[in-house]
C-alpha cells in the first residue's frame, strides 16, 4: 500500500470519527462541513427509507429537528473499510448510536445499529462525505434503567 491511500485511509477514519463526535456535542453546522455542500444522504430504519435529503442546508434542518428531544447521544464507530481510488473513496462503517431522551424520571433510551455506506471526494486538501446511505438495522427503545 502506498503512503498516499495510506494517508488517505488515515484522513477517512478521521473524518468518519469527527462525524460522531459533532453528533454527540451537538455541533451539528460543524458536522455540516463534513459534507460536500450538495451531499445526498438517505436514512433507512429498517426497510423503510425515513429521509431522503439533498444538501447541507436541508441536512441541518432535519437533523437538527430530529434531535430536538434527545438528552444525550453516544456514537461509538466499530469496523471500517475504506477503497481509495484518487480523489475518490467508499467506505463501509458501522455505528452503534445511544440516544436519551424523555424527562428526567422517565428516561429513554434508543440504541440503534446502523452501517453506513459512504462515497467520499478529495476538495482542497480534505476528504468530504459526499453520500451516505445510512441503514439503521436494529432500533432498541426501552426505559432508561437508573
Amino acid at each position: 500500500m502506498s503512503y498516499e491511500i495510506f494517508q488517505a485511509k488515515a484522513d477517512l477514519a478521521d473524518l468518519v470519527a469527527t462525524f460522531a463526535i459533532t453528533s454527540d456535542e451537538r455541533r451539528l453546522p460543524d458536522q455540516m462541513k463534513l459534507f460536500t455542500p450538495d451531499a445526498h444522504v438517505e436514512i433507512w430504519m429498517g426497510e423503510n427509507l425515513a429521509f431522503d435529503i439533498s444538501g447541507t442546508e436541508k441536512m441541518l434542518e432535519i437533523f437538527t429537528a430530529f434531535t430536538a428531544d434527545v438528552k444525550r447521544l453516544f456514537h461509538m464507530n466499530g469496523q471500517q473499510i475504506f477503497t481509495v481510488n484518487g480523489d475518490t473513496a467508499t467506505g463501509i462503517v458501522y455505528c452503534e448510536a445511544k440516544l436519551i431522551s424523555g424527562e428526567s424520571n422517565a428516561e429513554t433510551i434508543t440504541v440503534s445499529s446502523i452501517r453506513y455506506d459512504d462515497t467520499y471526494v478529495l476538495r482542497d486538501g480534505r476528504w468530504l462525505i459526499a453520500t451516505r446511505i445510512s441503514h439503521f438495522s436494529i432500533n432498541d427503545t426501552r426505559p432508561l434503567a437508573t
